[in-house]
């Protein structure tokens, strides 16, 4: 499991140096796209994290495949975090990098199960009313669960709003079980 506290502390540092240069919405993007290039081209991942291939070799082939499209400061601190055999880092960091740029911009994640795909319209009059309700901006996150037979279901940090149909007949089920017959009113 990888380290979240030096992750952390990566990610703070880039951060406070984007938040200087008003980028951080571009460092996300080419955190982001560092992370796609090496993880959509296996010879690059295995040469990236490859624990016996020398920095200097991943750093020349960071700065041939990908540097000229990064910003010099994103350039760099890849090759800092190559320098000090932090590589194995880059995921955790971009995570929480992402969160930190979320965090400044007031924005929440919020996770939504339907039972039905829902249209752009629906999610952006879903994520309006989740925003009034929370004072954050929220961004949804919709997975689609025919499980759930009708409603929906979502999940912001640890709050979970839960008005799916299966949800409620599991609680009409959990009732009906906990009391007799008789107390909810049917004859023996």
């Amino acid at each position: 499991m990888i380290n979240k506290t030096i992750a952390r502390r990566y990610a703070q540092a880039i951060f406070a140096i984007a938040q200087e240069k008003n980028l951080t919405e571009e460092y996300a993007r080419d955190l982001k796209k560092v992370i796609q290039l090496i993880e959509g081209n296996e010879d690059l991942k295995i040469l990236f994290y490859g624990r016996f291939v020398p920095s200097e070799a991943k750093k020349e082939a960071v700065s041939k495949i990908i540097a000229d499209e990064l910003d010099p400061m994103v350039a760099n601190f890849i090759y800092l975090l190559l320098d000090k055999s932090r590589e194995n880092y880059l995921t955790g960091i971009a995570e929480v990098f992402n969160e930190l740029v979320a965090e400044k911009n007031r924005i929440m994640p919020a996770q939504v199960r339907t039972a039905i795909p829902l249209t752009k319209n629906q999610v952006q009059s879903l994520e309006k009313k989740l925003s009034q309700i929370t004072g954050r901006n929220i961004q949804a996150e919709i997975q689609v669960e025919p499980s759930l037979i009708g409603g929906m279901s979502v999940r912001i940090g640890d709050t979970v709003y839960d008005g799916s149909i299966f949800k409620q007949l599991s609680l009409l089920k959990e009732h009906l079980q906990q009391n007799s017959v008789g107390k909810i009113g049917v004859r023996q």
